[in-house]
């Protein structure tokens, strides 16, 4: 029996569907996400999964072929941490939720989020935060787009901007915001 908020996908997956939250919170997991503070040289990454939602597939077959966005296969959490914090910027397509682990790792590790969203954008703290000044967010139908909309980014304003807001996205700032909507 298939639960009412999931729906098959073409590889036969199911996928979250469900009604969207009155108030988003971030994702988070342990262990804390670590800020290394390593060399930027990776302009953008992805490791992941590509069978979670069908916009993760798409963005694969748009950038498979871009020279300086790199796909990496999955490894363990220290190589994981340590390509986020190398990276300018982080793909971070939803995946069976309508958000990803992605856009909040990819801030602690101060790396340039791109939210690829395709159903509904939930981005939390949007009602305290503008999205837009420290991360890219798509629409999974116009990722082809992506890599000029890379090339006319001031990635050091962005940069800036990210580490202003970083500290909402640690446990602290979650909780405050989480008690501050009870």
């Amino acid at each position: 029996k298939v639960n009412k908020i999931c729906e098959k996908s073409d590889n036969g997956k199911f996928i979250f569907n469900g009604r969207k939250g009155d108030v988003d919170i971030p994702l988070i997991c342990l262990p804390i996400f670590p800020f290394l503070n390593l060399k930027k040289d990776i302009f953008c990454s992805f490791m992941g999964r590509f069978d979670t939602h069908l916009c993760r597939s798409k963005m694969w077959e748009s950038l498979k072929n871009i020279q300086n966005i790199k796909f990496f296969n999955s490894v363990n959490f220290e190589q994981y941490c340590n390509i986020i914090n190398r990276s300018i910027f982080t793909l971070a397509p939803r995946g069976y939720g309508y958000t990803s682990f992605r856009i909040y790792e990819a801030i602690l590790g101060e790396s340039i989020p791109i939210y690829i969203w395709e159903d509904k954008k939930v981005l939390p703290f949007n009602d305290e935060i503008n999205y837009e000044d420290f991360c890219i967010i798509i629409h999974s139908s116009e990722v082809n787009k992506l890599p000029s909309i890379l090339k006319s980014i001031n990635t050091d304003q962005k940069r800036e901007n990210l580490k202003k807001i970083k500290d909402k996205f640690k446990i602290k700032g979650i909780v405050d915001y989480i008690v501050k909507k009870l």
